[in-house]
C-alpha cells in the first residue's frame, strides 16, 4: 500500500539551473506582477532565492519580502544568500498556511512553480488571497504539459482543475499565458 502523498521536493540545482535563468529569467515573472517600491510582497515556495534579488531591487529600501519556503536545506541557501537584508523575512513552512502574514498583509504575491509540487493547490491559492490585499495582484505559474507517472499524475494543473481552483475565492483573471510549456496567469483581488 503506497504511503501518504506528500508535497514534492524540487532540488536545489533545478531551482538555480542555468536553463531555466536563460527560459525564464525572474523578470519574466516579476513584470506582469509589478512589485512598486514600498511593497510588501510574498513569495510563496521562495525556493533557494530564485526572484529575490529582483524583488528586493524593485520594492525598494521601504519594502518587506516574506519568502515562504517548507524545505530547510533551501531556506538554508536562500538565507546564506540574502540574510542579511532587513526587508527580507524568511518563514520556514508551508505555503498553505503562513500565519506570520496578516490578513490582506500584502500588496503582491508569487506562486512560481508551487501549485505543481504541493498536495492540496487550493489551500496555497486560498491563502494567497486571505494575504492579498484588495487591489493586489498575483502571478502564478505551473508546468502546463502532463506529468506521465501516476504518482506526479497528482500534482498536475488541468485547465478543469484550475478553474475549481480559482472559482473557490472571487478572484479577477487578468490574463493567462503559455512559454515554453509553463502557464502563467495574473489575478487580481477585487478592491
Amino acid at each position: 500500500m503506497p504511503g501518504p502523498i506528500e508535497d514534492r521536493r524540487c532540488r536545489a540545482g533545478a531551482l538555480g539551473h542555468p536553463l531555466r535563468r536563460w527560459l525564464f529569467p525572474a523578470r519574466v515573472e516579476l513584470d506582469p506582477l509589478e512589485p512598486l517600491r514600498g511593497a510588501h510582497v510574498a513569495d510563496l515556495g521562495a525556493g533557494i532565492g530564485y526572484h529575490v534579488e529582483r524583488l528586493l531591487e524593485r520594492i525598494g529600501p521601504t519594502g518587506r519580502l516574506y519568502a515562504v519556503e517548507p524545505d530547510p536545506d533551501h531556506l538554508t541557501l536562500l538565507t546564506e544568500r540574502f540574510g542579511s537584508d532587513g526587508r527580507l523575512v524568511p518563514l520556514g513552512r508551508s505555503a498553505n498556511s503562513v500565519p506570520e502574514i496578516p490578513d490582506a498583509g500584502v500588496d503582491r504575491v508569487l506562486l512560481s512553480l508551487v501549485l505543481c509540487c504541493v498536495v492540496d493547490p487550493g489551500a496555497v491559492l486560498d491563502e494567497g488571497y486571505r494575504i492579498l490585499a484588495p487591489g493586489g495582484r498575483a502571478v502564478v505559474t505551473y508546468p502546463a504539459w502532463g506529468i506521465p507517472t501516476a504518482r506526479r499524475r497528482r500534482y498536475r494543473l488541468t485547465e478543469e482543475r484550475w478553474a475549481r481552483l480559482v472559482r473557490r475565492r472571487p478572484w479577477l483573471e487578468r490574463s493567462s499565458e503559455r512559454r515554453f510549456g509553463v502557464r502563467r496567469r495574473v489575478l487580481e483581488k477585487p478592491a
